[in-house]
């Protein structure tokens, strides 16, 4: 026959199961109070995740102290109750802590008859305090080996701290909970511990668990709501499951952007061609949704340092496509590349080699990113190389017939006037075709008062000429410099190319060596090493 407590208890229990079928029932817990229903897309994440295969650490911390006498058969049947309904992967642990603390059971969730058998048929004797502190130790130590399993907490107390006088919660309280919560931050189970902090009465300390977990939201519930109370909590933890397998995937996964062919090759004047850009999903479950607005350039540099360009780069014609890449999936993006026209170069024949960075502009999300957002993650797509280095060249020039004439009239006078006909002709024809390039370096040893004294400066950069004063060359901001001061250019000099200066504007004075005087340059004069080139207080030495 039951007693009549017992029969009670039902009574009041199957009151509030009818409850929660008709009304619902919200706590303010661990995890919020109102909570979605799966359904729509968060419906397809549980199906995707399987969350049935990830299994949790449930660690239960239960007050065992003689306050909680009245509502400890509750506590008994309403954890039994809870283990029933955990997943079969799922491990279940439970504490138990009065005037010290220490582990009663630990197993597989649904082993009823174990656990019953593990638990206290009623609190203990002999506990006049409750050690909370004590308890919470306890559950940090079980954190400690949790493997991939979700860590759960929950805490049961219906008293006030009240650690027995030999602990060290009573010794030296303060520093005591200050070393909780360091150890709790070095455990990864319990730094990433779901936890509930459950007060069975109005006069609990249940907020001191967060000096631990600063996070949580203690609750405090009549011992009679417990059971419904559990029911609610086996949904919680069901979407916590589902909340960690997301950040996980979203963590681990990435969008991966590559050039089928690196290498183009020859790019030739005036036409057009494809180019392929695979895109890899790494991710294991999640379809990615990737809008693609197109590819440019990032970066772009001539490997052959005298040849440029020079506005004439290759255009991309690519449109905007909305990709869907399933998990593992590779999708393949298509683009035009359109290499405008350029006029023909008088010289011979050619290759400009070129590395540049073409740029693929995208933003990628998760299919069911609205739903994951109300999950409380993230849904951050990680897309790596945006940016691919291709390498092309491009054929400029053209054969010119008159020095091939020329070429071959003078191979048949070669053999008489060889030294004194050929070879000054073949000098004085390359030399108008193709001047010396610009060589040395400019190096500022003087600037106008406050200016930061410039680096030195490789003329080899500027091809044939270039100018002191222009913008991109070298710049000379002092009071009263002009635009653009001198021109450096080059020239050919008994056989020998040499670096020359012209004088544009203002005055420019260069001196032949360091130690001799400058001399106003009027007309062009030749650069020696060590020469000083003076623009105002600017004074530059050619080396």
């Amino acid at each position: 026959m039951k007693k009549p407590f017992s029969r009670a208890v039902n009574y009041v229990v199957i009151a509030h199961l009818i409850l929660v079928a008709g009304f619902g029932f919200n706590y303010a817990g661990g995890a919020p109070a109102v909570e979605r229903t799966a359904v729509g897309d968060e419906a397809d994440l549980y199906r995707l995740f399987d969350v049935k295969k990830v299994g949790a650490h449930v660690v239960v911390a239960v007050d065992t102290s003689l306050s909680m006498k009245d509502s400890f058969p509750v506590v008994r049947q309403a954890l039994d109750a809870f283990s029933r309904t955990l997943q079969p992967l799922d491990l279940l642990t439970v504490v138990v802590f009065d005037n010290n603390a220490g582990r009663v059971y630990q197993g597989p969730a649904g082993a009823g008859s174990k656990l019953k058998a593990a638990l206290p048929e009623k609190p203990n004797p002999k506990g006049h305090h409750t050690d909370m502190g004590e308890g919470v130790a306890a559950v940090l130590k079980e954190l400690g080996n949790m493997g991939d399993r979700l860590p759960v907490v929950v805490f049961l107390t219906d008293g006030r701290e009240d650690p027995p006088r030999e602990s060290r919660f009573a010794a030296r309280h303060d520093q005591s909970w200050s070393e909780l919560k360091n150890e709790a931050q070095t455990i990864p189970g319990a730094k990433l511990a779901y936890v509930h902090a459950i007060g069975l009465n109005n006069k609990t300390d249940i907020n001191k668990l967060r000096q631990v977990w600063p996070g949580i939201q203690p609750l405090t519930i009549n011992p009679s709501e417990l059971t419904v109370y559990f029911v609610k909590l086996k949904e919680r933890i069901r979407r916590e499951r589902l909340r960690r397998e997301l950040a996980k995937e979203l963590r681990r996964g990435r969008i991966r952007v590559r050039v089928d062919n690196a290498n183009w090759g020859a790019v030739r004047s005036g036409t057009t061609f494809k180019r392929t850009i695979s895109i890899t999903s790494t991710y294991k479950k999640l379809p990615i949704e990737l809008n693609v607005s197109g590819a440019s350039w990032s970066r772009f540099r001539s490997i052959t340092k005298d040849r440029s360009l020079a506005g004439h780069l290759p255009e991309f014609a690519a449109p905007a496509r909305r990709l869907w890449v399933a998990p593992g999936q590779t999708r393949r993006y298509v683009v035009d590349v359109r290499v405008p026209r350029l006029k023909g170069r008088w010289g011979l024949k050619t290759e400009e080699k070129y590395r540049a960075s073409m740029r693929l502009a995208a933003a990628a999300q998760p299919r069911d990113a609205q739903a994951i957002s109300g999950l409380g993650v993230e849904p951050t797509v990680g897309i790596v190389g945006r940016d691919q280095t291709v390498w092309f060249y491009r054929p400029v020039g053209q054969s010119i017939y008159l020095l091939s004439a020329l070429a071959l009239a003078a191979l048949g006078i070669a053999a008489v006037f060889w030294r004194r006909g050929i070879v000054p002709a073949g000098r004085m024809i390359y030399r108008r075709v193709a001047p010396p390039p610009l060589f040395g370096r400019l190096a500022f040893s003087g600037t106008p008062a406050g200016e930061q004294l410039p680096r030195p400066l490789s003329l080899e950069q500027f091809g044939r000429r270039t100018t002191l004063g222009t913008s991109g060359k070298v710049r000379l901001k002092g009071k009263d410099i002009k635009e653009e001061h001198a021109e450096l250019f080059t020239e050919w000099a008994e056989g020998e190319p040499r670096v020359m200066i012209r004088q544009l504007g203002g005055i420019v004075r260069v001196s032949r060596s360091p130690g001799a005087a400058p001399v106003l340059a009027a007309e062009p004069t030749a650069l020696k090493p060590g020469s000083v080139i003076q623009i105002g207080d600017y004074r530059i030495q050619w080396i």
